[in-house]
């Protein structure tokens, strides 16, 4: 009896857990950035709320410098 009863109660939490809403993956209080590639790396550029700018040159091994706005 005991043994059905711990079936059932594993059985309903799978279940809710599957009716659980997904959360999403990305905070949809970001803004978006725009990256444009190059040959040597890429330029990152982000605004924020106060309209303030950034640019990040990006390459494969890390940040090399950043390019103010």
């Amino acid at each position: 009896m005991a043994v059905l009863l711990e079936e059932i109660a594993q059985s309903v939490e799978i279940w809710l857990k599957l009716i659980k809403k997904p959360q999403p993956y990305v905070d949809p209080n970001l803004d978006p950035v725009l990256l444009v590639p190059g040959i040597a790396g890429s330029i990152l550029k982000a605004v924020d709320d106060n309209g303030r700018g950034e640019r990040v040159w990006v390459r494969i091994i890390g940040c090399r410098l950043q390019v103010p706005d």
